[in-house]
């Protein structure tokens, strides 16, 4: 075993392993899964609001728009 100093002016705490992991569940991934097509839903779901909205303020100030 190394001294006390030499552990720690070497940085030997980077040699211990590091705590097992606890791999997620089947229901954590399908969550996860889930979350990120929503999230990605919502996003596209408030790009087309915004690019009705553009258009339709084009339209109303008489400017003709194209997609």
């Amino acid at each position: 075993m190394p001294h006390p100093a030499t552990w720690l002016n070497q940085g030997r705490w980077e040699d211990d392993p590091l705590p097992p992991q606890r791999s997620k569940t089947a229901s954590e991934r399908n969550l996860e899964f889930v979350q990120r097509v929503l999230e990605r839903e919502r996003a596209e779901d408030e790009q087309q609001a915004a690019f009705a909205a553009r258009e339709q303020l084009a339209l109303t100030a008489g400017e003709g728009w194209e997609r």
